[in-house]
């Protein structure tokens, strides 16, 4: 694969270089070379076309060559992405979109429901969460790579579900609508008669900022005695977003963060003076939450969420609770091409209010530590086949790794969680399927999956169960 990859970037430079093709990255920038440049791919590409075995189709090539080039900077935050993924990748920061309202998760044959959108069609079609999609239109789901966005794309906006509930087959017409997944960001909870309002920022949307404006409203109420801001598992998203939210509430009294591009940064732990390109900062005389205040974090916690938490923390002293933070002080662009696809490179730096950067994979430290429980780790466990006895997690898949990590924490010792379903994990999946009713195959199949899913759901639904927000509740009761 690594020889595949390599003689695919030569073939596709060639291409690229010889037939001088346009890239449309922003302004529609030509690139042109020398035939001096081209001269060695030229040859390769001779090399290639005349004696490998191995025959791949142009487009092969050049998708391979594209994940060459950027595979050849070394940074695990750019990428090349299809036109497919650029649209999914948007998606995930907008608020709204068109489609039926459901969070699935692929479990081999079928899409198991893990949330239902509030006044979705699907909520509207009584759609209920541990509900398994067979099929769609009348195409059955199988195992393959295709996504349930894959299977809904096709046909009309009107989709017929064939769902099994339980043991009960039913038929669903849903019509796809606009779906607002974020409606509000806060939820007050009621701990030991006192009022917590708890900001849910997990994740960064293009309504993210109107939201939390509208929410800060409520604040005004003299009940609400805490607020919590909940940044747990929130990877990043548009640095503009982190920036609405500072400006909203932090205080003036530094610089909120500063940016410079990543280049022309020489230090590893701070960004020189001289060389910021812009400077964050609001006009707010104190910090805009009377009430106190603390913020949940933990190794997911990441980029544009790690730009809120430092400012907050630094600049107006609110408390972090949680696990230590991912790390990561870079920030990426998408370039698109004119198919649609993009590449995803890392173009600049932020720095905290003390001119110091997260050194990758070393993040904020917490005033308080907590490390959240298993299942709050784990959203859902999927599958796109049955595993069994001697089988390996591969690259990109976590499958087994986590049906062992959840047996454990539920008390099934597996005594590994490494991916090698050995025959202690077989031993312990029989117990489970036991215990659960479940037919007992000892294989990571359909029906266990669906029981292992909704053990985990049933769990994270419960705040009690919530060691890191419990911890919060109790520092801001003392």
């Amino acid at each position: 694969m690594k020889t595949k990859k390599q003689l695919g970037l030569l073939i596709f430079i060639v291409i690229v270089l010889t037939a001088l093709i346009t890239w449309a990255v922003n302004n529609y920038i030509v690139y042109g070379v020398t035939d001096e440049t081209t001269g060695k791919f030229r040859i390769a590409t001779q090399i290639i076309q005349r004696n490998s075995y191995n025959k791949v189709t142009d487009i092969e090539l050049q998708e391979g060559s594209i994940h060459g080039m950027v595979d050849s900077l070394n940074d695990p935050h750019s990428a090349y992405m299809t036109a497919a993924e650029v649209q999914a990748f948007e998606n995930s920061f907008l608020s709204e979109y068109i489609g039926i309202g459901i969070t699935t998760s692929k479990i081999i044959d079928g899409f198991m429901v893990t949330e239902v959108a509030k006044n979705s069609p699907a909520e509207n079609a009584d759609v209920r969460v541990y509900d398994v999609i067979k099929s769609i239109n009348g195409e059955k789901i199988i195992q393959n790579d295709k996504t349930i966005a894959d299977y809904l794309k096709n046909g009309s906006s009107a989709k017929t579900l064939t769902i099994l509930r339980g043991t009960e087959e039913v038929e669903i017409i849903i019509t796809e609508a606009t779906v607002d997944y974020a409606q509000t960001l806060s939820q007050v909870h009621i701990v030991d008669g006192r009022k917590i309002m708890v900001f849910n920022l997990q994740r960064f949307t293009n309504k993210t900022v109107e939201l939390l404006t509208a929410d800060l409203e409520k604040l005004k109420d003299d009940s609400i005695e805490s607020v919590i801001f909940d940044l747990r598992n929130n990877t990043g998203g548009e640095v503009d977003v982190a920036k609405g939210i500072i400006q909203k509430i932090s205080s003036n009294k530094n610089i909120a963060f500063s940016i410079a591009k990543a280049e022309e940064t020489t230090s590893k732990n701070a960004i020189e003076s001289e060389k910021i390109i812009e400077k964050v900062t609001t006009n707010n005389p104190e910090l805009q939450i009377k009430q106190p205040m603390l913020m949940l974090v933990n190794e997911n916690t990441a980029s544009a969420a790690e730009i809120v938490a430092a400012t907050l923390n630094r600049n107006d002293g609110v408390r972090i609770v949680g696990n230590k933070t991912y790390g990561k002080s870079s920030i990426q662009e998408l370039f698109k091409m004119n198919d649609g696809s993009a590449i995803k490179v890392t173009t600049k730096k932020w720095a905290m209010p003390d001119g110091t950067v997260l050194i990758d994979g070393e993040g904020l430290e917490p005033s308080e530590k907590s490390i959240d429980s298993l299942p709050f780790t784990i959203s859902t466990v999927g599958a796109k086949k049955v595993y069994v006895l001697g089988d390996r997690d591969r690259v990109g898949s976590t499958t087994i790794a986590d049906t062992q990590m959840i047996l454990n924490y539920f008390g099934y010792d597996t005594a590994r969680a490494d991916g090698l379903f050995d025959n202690q994990t077989r031993e312990q999946l029989l117990m489970f399927q036991a215990d659960n009713g479940i037919t007992q195959t000892g294989e990571i199949d359909t029906n266990t999956l669906i029981f292992l899913n909704k053990k985990l759901i049933a769990y994270t639904s419960d705040v009690a169960h919530d060691v890191t927000l419990q911890l919060g509740f109790k520092l801001l009761k003392n």
